[in-house]
């Protein structure tokens, strides 16, 4: 690496930054995709990728998915669906309404095609309604039974990565909770690895980092960050802990107070190591059963997914 390389990555500003695929917009990233699926089936898909059918609550939103739609519109025959739903019997206010499936919220911003559309509830008979950005409206908005699968794809939404640069190595935070044998396979999906800390620098880096990162946004609301993966477990040997990549032994470490201990409430063992807000992101052995979010470590030469 040359000295202005060194010089850049370790003090490369953060930014947000979006999986191969998505596109950014004001701290969104959205994705066109998963084609002949009825629109619970492509709410899945989208959670699957950390995300949910796209909650389009402005006309600037709005705007920005049209013309990803206007771009794509050759291989769209029918429409795309976002995230609204038809309830007859609204589950927040008790009459009939949109609502966002992912959270149980109304619909305010929207953009019919037929401003006065609503269903005919005289032949209504259980068949759900869901929201679909229509190719025949100029993808206005319009209703769409939930099961249509033919000429249809997903927008689907999700909160970017946060990127930084320190040294010869990029970090990126996933908030989307991921379990841990799960997370191996992400980070190297990348073109990366599972976080490591071999240094007190590079420790003092990822806790600024993770103290300076932006809250966990889904469709529930905003969230703290309070634990982060670390690619390192015991998990073959109780208390020789190893990092994942390479089975190497550790060579640095940041043990928090107690720790580790093993100690899971119910009996479980805790072979896995996560990063602990509480503690200054210290670290702490915990069970590997449980999801939490993800910080991946790339090589400068392959970072940054998009952006």
């Amino acid at each position: 690496m040359s000295l202005f390389q060194s010089f850049f990555f370790t003090f490369s500003e953060a930014k947000d930054v979006c999986p191969s695929g998505y596109d950014l917009f004001q701290g969104s990233c959205y994705k066109l995709g998963y084609p002949s699926l009825g629109f619970f089936r492509a709410q899945r898909r989208c959670n699957i990728d950390g995300g949910h059918l796209a909650e389009i609550t402005s006309q600037e939103e709005n705007d920005h998915v049209k013309s990803l739609l206007r771009d794509a519109a050759a291989n769209i025959e029918t429409g795309a669906y976002i995230g609204a739903v038809w309830y007859e019997e609204n589950t927040l206010s008790g009459g009939s309404g949109w609502e966002w499936e992912e959270n149980l919220d109304e619909v305010i911003f929207s953009d019919w095609a037929d401003p006065a559309w609503q269903p005919d509830s005289s032949s209504y008979q259980g068949q759900g309604y869901c929201a679909m950005m229509s190719q025949e409206n100029d993808w206005a908005w319009a209703a769409q039974d939930c099961e249509t699968r033919e000429g249809m794809v997903a927008v689907c939404e999700r909160q970017p990565a946060h990127e930084e640069c320190f040294q010869d190595s990029c970090y990126q935070l996933f908030h989307d909770y991921t379990y841990q044998f799960e997370f191996g396979h992400k980070c190297k999906s990348l073109g990366g690895k599972a976080l490591e800390i071999n240094s007190e620098e590079e420790s003092d880096f990822i806790q600024g980092f993770l103290d300076a990162a932006p809250a966990r946004k889904d469709a529930f609301g905003t969230f703290s960050l309070t634990e982060v993966w670390l690619g390192a477990s015991d998990s073959d040997s109780e208390g020789d802990f190893r990092w994942w990549s390479d089975d190497s032994e550790l060579d640095f470490d940041n043990w928090g107070p107690g720790q580790p201990n093993n100690g899971a409430p119910n009996g479980a063992e805790e072979n896995c190591v996560v990063l602990e807000s509480s503690e200054g992101w210290k670290w702490k052995d915990v069970s590997c059963d449980d999801a939490r979010a993800v910080v991946c470590e790339i090589e400068d030469e392959v970072s940054g997914i998009t952006g």
